[in-house]
């Protein structure tokens, strides 16, 4: 008799085991989902380039965001701050496996399609989904519509100068694949269009680098890259990543969300020691 109560009440204590097993760790994978996804591909900036950057506009928090990190804020008006940049390598990356993957409300809307990005037209759906084989990665997805924007648009040095002065003169993604020319934010647009048909999130990056004393405006991109974070990519050259000389100033859907008129920008930086 008493050898069956220990097998009884071992047996329930088993049961009740599994129970507060299957509970807890059901909590665990909620409580993982509702963190989010990373937005910053890295926190380590122990060998990046000190900047001193100064403009008259500017977002803050997109300029801290990673390849970025502000160290300091010297004041606002007009923006004086100490930045860090460190672009990181991304050859070495496991390969992402192409598929749709659900994002939280922080990457979402970079998904959806905006007045200068269509992203569910039939030319720029036929050109994405011309990316897609079996078994590709995320990686080469990307990489696969960075080499199309290169070897299928020209430069377009007229619409620079138009640019300068009202940015809403800019191309949309339509526009620029039916005439296979823009300038460095056409090339953006493109990109972007690319990546959100086939449900990568992507975003418009605003910045500038300098050639010699002169400040120079380009526009680049960032696709989101699920589990890793937001890595930039250079869409007039047709590279992932970017080198530490272009400083983002701003992020968006699009054009339309940086309000902004370049003429008046007056973005400079120097290198720190």
């Amino acid at each position: 008799m008493q050898g069956y109560l220990l097998g009884y009440l071992r047996s329930k204590i088993g049961v009740l085991l599994v129970i507060v097993f299957l509970i807890t760790g059901c909590s665990s994978v909620a409580n993982n989902n509702l963190e989010g996804d990373v937005e910053n591909f890295s926190e380590d900036y122990s060998n990046a380039v000190r900047y001193h950057v100064t403009s008259n506009f500017l977002d803050l928090e997109a300029v801290n965001t990673y390849p970025q990190k502000i160290e300091k804020i010297n004041s606002e008006e007009p923006y004086d701050i100490i930045l860090l940049v460190e672009n990181k390598h991304y050859f070495k990356l496991e390969p992402v496996p192409y598929e749709r993957y659900s994002y939280d409300d922080k990457i979402a809307p970079y998904l959806e399609s905006t007045e200068k990005i269509q992203t569910g037209t039939e030319l720029v759906s036929e050109i994405a989904q011309s990316f897609i084989t079996e078994g590709v990665s995320v990686q080469e997805v990307v990489s696969k519509a960075l080499l199309y924007n290169k070897d299928n648009i020209v430069y377009d040095k007229a619409l620079q100068h138009i640019l300068f002065y009202n940015l809403s003169k800019s191309r949309s993604a339509e526009e620029t694949l039916k005439l296979g020319k823009g300038t460095c934010l056409e090339y953006a647009n493109t990109f972007i269009a690319f990546m959100r048909n086939l449900g990568i999130p992507a975003r418009l990056v605003f910045g500038f680098y300098k050639d010699g004393d002169i400040s120079v405006y380009h526009a680049w991109a960032e696709f989101y890259l699920k589990g890793h974070g937001w890595i930039p990519a250079e869409t007039q050259t047709g590279k992932i990543g970017i080198p530490n000389s272009l400083v983002k100033l701003f992020v968006g859907r699009d054009i339309t969300d940086i309000d902004l008129k370049l003429y008046q920008c007056n973005a400079h930086y120097e290198i720190l020691e």
